[in-house]
């Protein structure tokens, strides 16, 4: 493996990578594979049975701590996955801290940050707030 191959750290984010976009699926659960492998292989199934000739749009992702999407290139796939798990990482501690010292946080609970995962396109999340409007 090369140098650049290895682990991701939280003090390496944010990395931007070009990447296919698959559309968004439910997740029973936050983080971790056993939540997210059967979505993500199930959009990637439906990505290969597409017909010949129909394009995937081509996105730029940057990786701070809250994407996820899935790229074709096997080098830069790995360092998304590694990048993804310095991310969901450093969540979880964050989380496991405050739930053990819930007076380090005085925010109301309508204020606490949430890690989501959104794979809309842009066009997508527009158009739904046009329809909350």
């Amino acid at each position: 493996m090369a140098d650049n191959e290895g682990p991701v750290t939280v003090t390496d984010l944010p990395m931007t990578f070009q990447v296919k976009y698959l559309g968004q699926s439910d997740a029973r659960g936050l983080w971790g594979i056993k939540h997210t492998r059967k979505p993500v292989d199930l959009m990637v199934a439906a990505a290969k049975a597409l017909p010949p000739g129909q394009i995937l749009p081509i996105v730029k992702l940057t990786i701070t701590v809250v994407y996820i999407c899935f790229s074709n290139f096997r080098n830069a796939a790995r360092r998304l996955t590694y990048s993804l798990a310095a991310a969901f990482q450093d969540y979880s501690r964050r989380v496991k801290e405050m739930q053990a010292n819930p007076e380090l946080d005085e925010r109301p609970p309508s204020l606490k940050k949430r890690f989501a995962i959104d794979l809309r396109t842009p066009e997508e999340i527009e158009a739904e707030l046009e329809t909350e409007a």
